[in-house]
């Protein structure tokens, strides 16, 4: 693990705690939560942890879609990191199965 996501990792704990005490005290559907979904979703697809970024991201975006308050920047923001990993997926996966598909040597 690199150092930059050795601190990324120690963030994310921190982080999750702090996520769960704003959604008590805020409640789910508060704008800060969204954003920090968004932060979650960021931290976690410069870590390369796909899966975990994918959630995140679809959280605040779906936070921001039910809120009447929501800009639609915050929106297209989440939906644009949410649409980028979702690429990088696909390609991680075409990549194994192609790797899979090749003749050995």
């Amino acid at each position: 693990m690199s150092n930059q996501n050795e601190v990324r990792a120690i963030w994310l704990v921190h982080f999750d705690k702090a996520q769960t005490i704003m959604t008590k005290v805020l409640g789910p559907e508060h704008s800060d939560v969204a954003t920090g979904y968004y932060h979650v979703g960021s931290c976690k697809k410069l870590m390369g942890q796909l899966e975990g970024a994918c959630r995140a991201f679809k959280q605040a975006h779906t936070i921001y879609s039910n809120m009447n308050t929501s800009s639609a920047q915050e929106r297209a923001t989440v939906l644009s990191e949410y649409i980028v990993v979702l690429s990088f997926k696909t390609a991680s996966i075409r990549n194994i199965a192609a790797r899979q598909s090749e003749p050995e040597s």
